[in-house]
C-alpha cells in the first residue's frame, strides 16, 4: 500500500492518458535498448553451437542424440477484449475449456536455458499446434538446421505431424495403431523424450515466476505484446550474465 501511495504521489496531477503514454514510451525504449545487447538476443544458435548443446543433452541422456532444445505452450489470462459478446476478438480470445479470456504463447528453450524463439499474444482458443504452424517455427528450423545435421528440438503430443527438426512424444492413440513390437519401442522412447521435454515447463515456470508482469491482465494489445517481448530478452540477459537457470544447471553446468 505504501508503494502504491508513492507511485500515486509521483504522478500527482498527471492524467491517466499521459501516464499510459509514458509507460508505453518507456517499454519501447527498454525494448530498443535490449535489442542492441547481444546477451539479450532471442535467436537460434549456429549449427556448431547447437551441436555443443546437443552434446550436453546426450551426456545426461545417452539415448537422446541431436536434441538441443524443447518447446511448449502457455495459456495466460487477459482482459476481455473491447466490443460486443459476438465480436471476433471475444470469440478468438475466450477459452471455453478454461472459462476465461486468454492469450496463448509458445516458447522454445535451448539446453542452456535461454529462449531461442517465442510466439506471443496469440488468441486463447488456438491449440499449441495452431500457434506452432502460424509462427513458422518449422520453416525457421528447416532453414537453419537441415535434416543432414541431425539437430532437432523436442515437443509433447500437442504438436502434430512428424518432422526431422521437431520430434515429439507420441499419444496412446497413435501407439495403438502400431504393432506391439513397434509400440514397445516407441513407449520406451516416449519415456526418455518426456524426461527431456519436461524441461520446457521448468523454463516457462521460471520465466513467469521471475517476471510477474507476465501475469498482469494488460488491456492494450500493443503493451501486452511489448511486455512479453521485453521479458523474453531480460530472461536471456539474466541467464547469460548471471547463470541463474534451472535448465542450464541440469544440462549444461559443469560439475
Amino acid at each position: 500500500r505504501q508503494r502504491q501511495m508513492c507511485i500515486r504521489d509521483s504522478f500527482s496531477g498527471t492524467t491517466e492518458t499521459t501516464v499510459s503514454k509514458y509507460l508505453l514510451f518507456g517499454l519501447m525504449t527498454l525494448f530498443d535498448a535490449l535489442s542492441t545487447i547481444p546477451e539479450a538476443r532471442v535467436d537460434f544458435p549456429p549449427i556448431n553451437e547447437a551441436r555443443i548443446l546437443a552434446a550436453h543433452c546426450s551426456s545426461r541422456v545417452p539415448e537422446i542424440q541431436g536434441c538441443f532444445g524443447f518447446l511448449d505452450g502457455k495459456l495466460t489470462k487477459c482482459p476481455r477484449p473491447f466490443g460486443g459478446m459476438n465480436s471476433a476478438d471475444q470469440q478468438a480470445y475466450y477459452n471455453g475449456y478454461k472459462h476465461f479470456h486468454a492469450t496463448k504463447e509458445l516458447y522454445t528453450f535451448l539446453m542452456d536455458g535461454t529462449i531461442a524463439h517465442c510466439a506471443l499474444n496469440c488468441p486463447g482458443t488456438w491449440h499449441d499446434a495452431t500457434v506452432f504452424n502460424d509462427s513458422r517455427l518449422l520453416q525457421i528450423l528447416e532453414d537453419r538446421y537441415p535434416e543432414a545435421t541431425g539437430l532437432w528440438i523436442a515437443g509433447d503430443t500437442a504438436f502434430s505431424g512428424c518432422h526431422p527438426q521437431v520430434k515429439r512424444v507420441m499419444s496412446e492413440t497413435e501407439l495403438g495403431m502400431l504393432t506391439p513390437l513397434q509400440a514397445r519401442d516407441f513407449r520406451s522412447m516416449n519415456t526418455v523424450l518426456s524426461g527431456v521435454r519436461v524441461a520446457s515447463e521448468w523454463g516457462i515456470g521460471g520465466l513467469y515466476k521471475c517476471f510477474q508482469a507476465l501475469d498482469l491482465e494488460i488491456e492494450c494489445k500493443a503493451r501486452r505484446l511489448l511486455t512479453k517481448m521485453i521479458t523474453a530478452r531480460l530472461w536471456n540477459f539474466r541467464t547469460r550474465m548471471m547463470g541463474v537457470n534451472q535448465i542450464g544447471a541440469v544440462f549444461v553446468r559443469e560439475e
